[in-house]
This record gives C-alpha cells, sequence and structure tokens, in this order.
C-alpha cells in the first residue's frame, strides 16, 4: 500500500523504513486476557506457539523465553541456519500458522 500511494522512493521508502525500524518493532506479539475474577487465562499470539526449537530443550515459556526476546530484531531475512534461540522463537510468534498433528506450523502462508 505505501508502495502504491508513494513509491519506494523519497517518502515511501522513508514512510517504510520508520514503521518496520521504529514502529512494528514497538507492537506486542502476544496479550494475556482473563475474565473479570482472574479465574481464566490465555495467551493471544499474532503467529503460533514457537515448536522445535534448535537448541532449546523442553517447552518455550512466557516467564522463561518470550519476556526475554529482544523485539527490536530482523526476524524473517535470517536464513534458518543462522537463527538463535531467541530468533526462532520470535519469528513463530510473528509468523507461524496454525498446524494439525505433524505439521509444520512455520511452513504456512504468513
Amino acid at each position: 500500500e505505501i508502495d502504491s500511494k508513494f513509491g519506494l522512493e523519497g517518502a515511501g521508502g522513508w514512510i517504510f523504513h520508520l514503521l518496520t525500524t521504529q514502529f512494528f518493532p514497538l507492537l506486542p506479539i502476544g496479550a494475556v486476557v482473563s475474565d473479570v475474577g482472574g479465574g481464566f487465562s490465555a495467551v493471544v499470539l499474532h503467529g503460533g506457539v514457537p515448536v522445535r526449537c534448535p537448541g532449546l530443550n523442553g517447552i518455550v515459556s512466557i516467564d522463561n523465553h518470550i519476556n526475554r526476546v529482544d523485539r527490536k530484531q530482523v526476524t524473517v531475512q535470517k536464513q534458518l541456519n543462522q537463527r538463535s534461540v531467541d530468533d526462532h522463537i520470535l519469528f513463530n510468534l510473528l509468523w507461524a500458522d496454525p498446524a494439525g498433528p505433524g505439521e509444520n506450523p512455520a511452513a504456512g502462508a504468513g
């Protein structure tokens, strides 16, 4: 949309750069939603729950992993073999699609 309205040269390029480097990294990647009494809580994510994180044994947790991920970093441009555990977690939180048993959630359409 930015390209069609402004072009990527000049103002369009500046707007795109500003959005991708300054604005998007500040947006939340998930939220904890609870009922009024606090008896029920659920985590709502943009993408999906990270699975099969290379170099990580066990499950990804909010306290031990998600809260410490550096949100201001490149996600989709890194090759799979160059991603750290934190890169993998952030990528999946943003881009993984729902998957059934045996399916790869990171192989979805995005």
